[in-house]
């Protein structure tokens, strides 16, 4: 691996770990360039070093305790993919959302292009539909999608017939 592709895979590092794990925005000024592009799911369009700076204080007021960690990462050229964990828990609105208090775990991969020491682009991919089912922000089950009774519709919506609603075909 070259010098390069190494300092590129220490951008990214601090990236997760000092911006979204610290909360360290004036690290943002550093490493991202000012035209920078995000593309990720929740990334309301993420364009330069403010658009970065809003999306993180976003995700940090609604999961104050965020921490990320890298799990794997590769680097290429200009390109870095880390597969990472973030961990955290909603204690603040998400998405025109109450907080709920409850914990969440959000696995991703995110792929940056690294260009002289700033991050240009980055496109992520990340389970936050899992993440807002973990927390509570949305049912973790649709109502009447079976499950037990009570799992995400109202009584009686979930489980096997008889487990507390009518029978089907009796409505």
């Amino acid at each position: 691996m070259s010098e390069q592709e190494e300092a590129n895979k220490r951008i990214h590092q601090r990236f997760y770990q000092e911006v979204w794990s610290e909360g360290k925005l004036d690290v943002v000024d550093e490493i991202v360039a000012v035209d920078f592009e995000g593309h990720a799911p929740a990334n309301t369009g993420a364009r330069g070093v403010e658009g970065v700076k809003e999306f993180v204080k976003t995700w940090r007021t609604a999961f104050p305790d965020i921490t990320f960690t890298v799990e794997q990462q590769f680097a290429e050229g200009e390109k870095v993919a880390s597969h990472f964990v973030a961990v955290g828990t909603n204690t603040g609105p998400f998405m025109g959302r109450p907080p709920t208090g409850k914990p969440g775990r959000l696995p991703g991969i995110a792929i940056s292009r690294i260009v002289n020491g700033k991050m240009q682009s980055d496109w992520g991919e990340f389970d936050i539909l899992g993440l807002m089912m973990q927390t509570g922000l949305i049912p973790s089950r649709p109502p009447g999608m079976g499950g037990p009774p009570g799992a995400g519709g109202p009584p009686g919506a979930g489980g096997p017939p008889g487990a507390g609603g009518p029978p089907p075909g009796n409505n």
